[in-house]
């Protein structure tokens, strides 16, 4: 079955195989925005998004073939605009004990911004895992890659306090721009 950009670009992608830097969107154009570290987090914010595009993300299909190979398949291109809000997520229980979004967040980094994003098939690894050192051989590999023009995370001037910022040293903040998505079975197939 033919699948659309939209389909695929709805559900959630990670920076990271453990699954604590996440972009999550929904067909009805909102989403989530986490960061967090095992017991710490500082964004945990609803989004709002919308493509900015001549032809509409459910309209423009893709092959049905559910097989991926190492080689890089360029899906589409396109513009998003995408809103942090102040409202905390819901889907994950309670955030009333964490000190969240604004609290961390200066008001522009709740000002829409614009992205250029390409949408690729392969066989990917998460750009933490690639730069943090050696891939684990236990460490996932993903059917599509979300690729940004920029970081669409508040970028180290957007926060109240520098100190605070919670970047490791092998990949700064303006680096996040790859996200994956849809884990990959031992046979390449999408799970």
């Amino acid at each position: 079955m033919p699948q659309t950009v939209l389909s695929i670009l709805c559900g959630t992608w990670n920076l990271d195989s453990e699954h604590e830097i996440q972009l999550i969107f929904y067909d009805n154009g909102t989403g989530e925005v986490i960061l967090r570290h095992i017991f710490n987090a500082w964004i945990a914010a609803e989004t709002e998004w919308k493509v900015i595009s001549p032809q509409p993300l459910d309209q423009m299909f893709l092959s049905g073939d559910t097989s991926h190979t190492p080689e890089t398949q360029f899906l589409a291109q396109f513009d998003m605009e995408i809103n942090l809000t102040k409202r905390a997520i819901t889907t994950r229980g309670s955030t009333e004990d964490y000190i969240l979004n604004e609290e961390n967040l200066i008001d522009d980094a709740f000002l829409p911004k614009t992205y250029s994003v390409r949408l690729e098939k392969g066989m990917f690894k998460t750009a933490f895992e690639r730069t943090a050192g050696p891939v684990r051989s236990w460490a996932p590999s993903y059917a599509y890659q979300l690729v940004f023009d920029k970081s669409p995370f508040p970028p180290r001037q957007e926060w109240r306090d520098l100190e605070d910022v919670p970047e490791p040293p092998f990949l700064g903040i303006s680096e996040w721009k790859e996200f994956c998505s849809r884990p990959l079975s031992k046979d390449n197939k999408d799970i």
